[in-house]
């Protein structure tokens, strides 16, 4: 058969596949430890749609969580949904569907890089992803910023196939729409790259007029819903039930309204500022945030910059020279995905559509040495596969990073909240110093929406953050605690200061968090 792969490349493919399943797979569910805040909320929103058809704030199938206020994209909720049905709300579960994406992206990207340039390149490009600190990393965690990408993924997959004989235009027109459902920084990303790609496809005669509206057409009935919850937000409309779900308005403004450059005043100073932080991520690899990355790796290894940018250079040129006009649909997706961190300060979340065509232009530097010298190549190859290996030892191994990330997100607060239980007479005081620690009671509790709103008050109603002030006999501000009462629990992180009236007491620790029972 003509696309027939060889049993060399096949064998090759297996053994990539095999090297990148592994490290995505191994103690899945344990490592990292802990559950971060907004696995939990999307965790606790897409139990109470499955059970009750509303989310926490008792929003009927909303199409965008209330969460926090600002909001929070509902797609990676919703596909949790079948995990939690079959086994219940669990760490694992509510990680299993960017596990699945983190898994599909190894095949895709090689399906991709056949497309853009031969198959040599799609093996090189799947195995700069089976080996990346971020893609492992992010597979292993339930956050909807890493889900987008498989997403995406698709479309730019249909994009490359697109011919005016197929309907793969219209079907990557309905992937890049629901990506919209995915994140939010896709709002910036989207629009640009379909354009650019409509261009491109035109102008090589892999576009006409019927596949061009019938890919538009596809694309608004997808985008609809969320075209329309951004103008109920942006003019303050009342929420509208269509199909049984909701488009609602949110407490406070949208959270890309309160963090994008162009909604604020002095727009150019505070883009000239994001420019600047997003080279700063871009170059260090690092952004402060422990379970984004991990010293000295970074998201693609410290010299993935400098390769990203010097495959693109030598992408492009020869793209000119060859006329190999797929490979301009990464520089769009590269181009269009960087301009996030200049409406948003940049972090390695918000950035998670750059890694993709990074790796691609990383991919074409190796693939261009390989052409020249085979031992040279072999040497890179044996370069990356050395970092890998210390990535891993740091990763899964007993040092420090494993328990840094645990700190990041409260590891233990389940376990304090379990022991709480054992003292039903006691009010509980928890310490604002543990971020949204109410989202971890109803983790465990799981009440009625109804039965929540009816107990809980916000300290600060209209933020993009709201703060609930206290859920049932829970209290989340230690300043205004009944100190005096004769039965109390006061919870603090190990590192901060305990009050006075607390220190002839033997605190019972879990993990980073102390228990004080008076």
């Amino acid at each position: 058969m003509k696309n027939r792969l060889p049993a060399k490349t096949i064998l090759i493919f297996f053994l990539i596949l095999i090297i990148g399943v592994l490290p995505r797979v191994l103690d899945f569910g344990v490592l990292p430890a802990g559950l971060h805040q907004d696995e939990v909320a999307n965790g606790v929103d897409a139990y109470d749609v499955l059970h009750y058809r509303m989310d926490r704030t008792g929003i009927h199938n909303p199409i965008q969580f209330i969460s926090w206020g600002s909001g929070q994209s509902a797609l990676y909720g919703y596909l949790a949904i079948p995990f939690i049905y079959l086994w219940g709300l669990t760490q694992t579960t509510l990680r299993l569907p960017n596990l699945i994406a983190g898994l599909l992206t190894l095949p895709l990207v090689f399906l991709a890089g056949r497309k853009i340039l031969n198959t040599r390149f799609g093996l090189i490009s799947m195995f700069l992803v089976a080996i990346s600190p971020w893609s492992i990393m992010s597979s292993r965690w339930g956050l909807e910023a890493y889900f987008v990408v498989v997403i995406f993924l698709c479309g730019f997959c249909c994009y490359l196939y697109a011919e005016k004989t197929n309907y793969w235009f219209a079907a990557g027109s309905v992937f890049l729409a629901l990506s919209l459902y995915a994140y939010g920084t896709t709002f910036a990303v989207v629009p640009l790259f379909i354009a650019a790609s409509v261009v491109l496809l035109w102008k090589t005669n892999r576009l006409g007029w019927r596949n061009l509206i019938l890919g538009a057409v596809a694309f608004i009935l997808m985008a609809l819903p969320m075209i329309l919850f951004t103008v109920i937000n942006a003019f303050d409309l009342p929420p509208i039930d269509i199909f049984k779900f909701t488009i609602p308005r949110l407490p406070t403004d949208p959270r890309y309204v309160t963090t994008v450059s162009i909604f604020q005043a002095n727009a150019w100073v505070t883009i000239w500022g994001n420019l600047q932080k997003l080279l700063e991520v871009l170059w260090s690899q690092r952004d402060g945030i422990v379970f984004n990355s991990i010293e000295p790796y970074g998201f693609l290894y410290p010299f993935a910059l400098v390769f990203a940018v010097l495959g693109a250079v030598l992408g492009v040129l020869d793209a000119c020279k060859r006329k190999a006009n797929a490979f301009l649909l990464v520089i769009f997706w590269l181009i269009t995905s960087l301009a996030i961190g200049l409406f948003q300060p940049a972090n390695i979340h918000r950035l998670s559509l750059v890694y993709i065509p990074m790796t691609f232009t990383m991919g074409y530097l190796l693939y261009r040495i390989f052409t020249l010298s085979s031992r040279a190549f072999a040497v890179v190859i044996i370069l990356y596969l050395a970092f890998f290996a210390g990535f891993l030892y740091r990763y899964f191994g007993e040092g420090s990073y494993q328990e840094q990330a645990a700190r990041s997100v409260n590891y233990g607060i389940l376990d304090v909240l379990n022991y709480t239980k054992e003292f039903p007479d006691h009010d509980v005081c928890i310490s604002e110093n543990i971020h949204e620690s109410s989202i971890y009671l109803l983790f465990l509790d799981k009440p009625h929406p109804s039965t929540y709103l009816k107990t809980t008050g916000y300290i600060d109603g209209d933020t993009p953050f709201r703060k609930p002030g206290m859920y049932d006999r829970y209290s989340f501000r230690m300043d205004e605690c009944m100190i005096t009462s004769a039965h109390a629990m006061y919870v603090f992180r190990n590192d901060e200061p305990v009050p006075a009236f607390l220190a002839g007491i033997t605190p019972l620790k879990f993990h980073s968090l102390s228990v004080y029972v008076k």
